[in-house]
């Protein structure tokens, strides 16, 4: 009992050095959900196509999908060629309306994927302890429902990301349906 109590100890005192090294971004108010567009002037991130913390990683894979752009996709995956799936017909009519809903670093207690249990980026391992969960919750609507009524939409889902961090920039590995 003892040895367990010391061993959660020397983990708790390790979490926030974790937490220094890996931004872990804010969670979304509910209120005011983040938006993905076919352009850069109706998107709320600053960051799309630079992947330089974990969530703008996560938002360029996002711009990729409603964009349609290949090149995005490559980014945010981090590959030096054009991947097999993601960028398919851009959505300009379309937004997303997306919020931060759990974010956290992984550890062994914390890695419940099997390798045949999500989609893999061919050429990468497993999750490992230090990548970073980020579940976003994700709903697609048309330019002309207001944000607010397209919060509300009943085909909202939300999915998980597993990122890492590749020398100055930040990769999504994976990501699966919740």
């Amino acid at each position: 009992m003892l040895v367990r109590l010391i061993a959660a100890l020397f983990l708790l005192a390790a979490l926030p050095a974790l937490a220094d090294d890996a931004p872990l971004p804010p969670l979304t108010p509910k209120a005011k959900p983040l938006v993905m567009a076919a352009d850069d002037a109706m998107t709320t991130s600053q960051c799309v196509g630079k992947p330089e913390t974990p969530l703008c990683a996560v938002e360029t894979m996002l711009a990729c999908w409603e964009r349609g752009d290949h090149h995005l996709c490559r980014i945010g995956l981090n590959l030096d060629h054009e991947p097999r799936y993601g960028g398919g017909a851009p959505h300009p009519e379309d937004i997303y309306l997306y919020r931060v809903v759990k974010r956290e670093i992984l550890t062994k207690k914390t890695l419940p994927w099997k390798p045949d249990e999500v989609l893999e980026r061919p050429g990468i391992v497993s999750p490992q302890e230090g990548d970073m969960r980020i579940d976003i919750w994700l709903v697609r609507c048309t330019k002309e429902i207001s944000p607010e009524a397209c919060d509300h939409y009943k085909y909202a889902a939300t999915s998980a990301f597993i990122v890492r961090h590749e020398g100055d920039r930040w990769s999504v590995l994976q990501w699966f349906d919740l």
